[in-house]
């Protein structure tokens, strides 16, 4: 018995030693260059910064006060504040936090699907290195909290604790409007269905107390239902999103510029295909063994938390969307797994000596894994900072710099806004990247406007930093700006204009 028990804690010691090499992976994945890439501010950061300041000032909320974004986010970046002053860096940091713990989940999901510890620790690997979680990873918005819920919520079903899972399953709704489908995985669970129902009434309170908010055709939700769309319209339009979801792992994905490569697929072309055969694998294992708990919580739910990508009406020309088919990955990654194990196991079937079956199978995983870790570290360090805005050269970021070499006393103009491409910079980021407080700074649509401030208040030697498009220059000095010692420059980088500077005293 002492050499079983002693057996049982080797492997056991080995099992967390894999975790916590394949965390430390994940890790280094998630935090290299965090603060270069991505690189630009834009609205999503701006408004969830705004948020947390709404939080950490006393103003609580409960429901969805940014488009399809709940307040969990928002309340585990106030928690992050106790260690990390609040920045773009810092939401970011949130999102890398949350990946951890998603990361670590998969463990724990594929050993309650599996009972397989081998095959759970090649879907954790997975969840690490691949594409769409490093991407999500190092966001800093709500989405990356959908794939998480999705895996403690079915860890909890599947160990027969309804209970805890209704909780998060209620919990998972105030995360991103992504996970919405999710409710649908529990029409046979009653008291985990109750529990979620439950704890979403204020939720739903929310949407019934404010509908026009939430459901005009103006709004985050009624854009994309299109509730005014005829049905035969609204049919096509679904049929085209499964399609293209279909479609998005293999072929071409979003043509979103910040969450993806432009048209990349979802998957890079090992993993696409290794999805391919291990999710229809489990497909036909489900049905031919007649797995129960494969087709309620793997097969099913796979679909279901399709369903917010599926009933995107009004923008399905744009489909398909990463964004919103994020709650897959769990059971993606777990395909990809199950599907590298079983060929580990036929190649090492042909093999007579035990030890170099072993040998075999590790090699064979190893090789596969790594073969992965590289495709998706050049898509994502490599490929994809070269699609963002102007090569993922931070306009505010750098305006923001320029705007720290000044003392405190400068009254800073910023004239116009979204210049360079895909409309950076958000001016209204630039305050949130500035290292120092700078009091005086205003911000203006037309040179016209700033003339204006300049000289009807005059405040005779003050100093004056104007900021402003590129493209104003040949205005800038046609105009009395009212300064004197006017000094001027344009502040490029990495081969871009990014502003035109002038400075001097009134």
């Amino acid at each position: 018995m002492s050499n079983v028990n002693r057996l049982s804690g080797t492997l056991k010691n080995r099992t967390y030693l894999s975790l916590i090499a394949i965390l430390l992976i994940y890790l280094f994945l998630a935090l290299y260059q965090l603060d270069t890439i991505p690189g630009a501010i834009w609205g999503d950061a701006i408004f969830h910064y705004g948020l947390v300041q709404k939080v950490l000032h006393g103003h609580l909320f409960f429901d969805y006060e940014y488009g399809g974004d709940g307040p969990v986010f928002t309340y585990l970046a106030v928690f992050l504040t106790n260690f990390v002053p609040l920045s773009f860096y810092s939401l970011k940091l949130t999102a890398v936090f949350i990946g951890f713990f998603f990361v670590l989940s998969m463990y724990f999901l594929t050993k309650e699907f599996f009972h397989n510890k081998t095959i759970a620790l090649l879907a954790t690997t997975i969840s690490a290195i691949s594409f769409w979680t490093i991407d999500f990873a190092r966001q800093p918005h709500a989405r990356i909290l959908v794939p998480l819920f999705i895996s403690l919520t079915l860890i909890y079903t599947l160990k027969k604790r309804n209970t805890i899972a209704g909780i998060l399953l209620g919990i998972g709704m105030y995360t991103q409007a992504s996970i919405w489908g999710m409710i649908f995985t529990y029409w046979r669970n009653i008291r985990t269905l109750l529990i979620g129902l439950v704890l979403t009434i204020p939720l739903v309170y929310s949407f019934i107390y404010n509908p026009v908010s939430f459901f005009s055709h103006g709004s985050y939700f009624g854009e994309k239902l299109a509730v005014h769309t005829p049905l035969l319209q609204a049919i096509m339009a679904i049929v085209h999103n499964i399609v293209a979801n279909i479609l998005s792992f293999n072929i071409k994905g979003d043509e979103t510029f910040r969450m993806n490569i432009p048209g990349h697929p979802h998957l890079d072309t090992l993993s696409g295909i290794l999805f391919d055969i291990g999710f229809l694998l489990i497909l036909y294992r489900s049905i031919k063994k007649k797995q129960k708990i494969f087709l309620l919580y793997f097969i099913l739910p796979f679909f279901f938390v399709q369903v917010p990508s599926f009933l995107d009406i009004h923008n399905y020309f744009v489909q398909p969307n990463i964004s919103r088919m994020i709650g897959v990955i769990p059971f993606i990654y777990m395909s990809i797994a199950y599907s590298i194990f079983l060929l580990g196991e036929k190649t090492a079937s042909k093999i007579q000596k035990q030890g170099v079956k072993k040998i075999i199978r590790y090699c064979l995983y190893g090789g596969i894994l790594s073969i992965i870790l590289l495709l998706n570290f050049y898509n994502y360090f490599i490929i994809y900072p070269k699609t963002l805005p102007n090569g993922n050269t931070p306009f505010a970021k750098n305006i923001a710099r320029t705007i720290d070499t000044y003392p405190a006393s400068t009254k800073v103009l910023i004239v116009g806004a979204g210049w360079g491409q895909y409309a950076q910079p958000e001016v209204a980021g630039i305050p949130i990247l500035q290292q120092k407080d700078h009091p005086f700074e205003f911000f203006f649509q037309t040179v016209g406007q700033a003339q204006q401030l300049l000289c009807q208040t005059p405040e005779h030697g003050k100093q004056i930093l104007l900021i402003s498009d590129p493209n104003d220059q040949q205005q800038l000095h046609s105009t009395n700006l009212c300064m004197k010692k006017q000094k001027s420059h344009m502040l490029i980088n990495n081969g871009w204009n990014i502003a035109y500077i002038i400075s001097g005293k009134q």
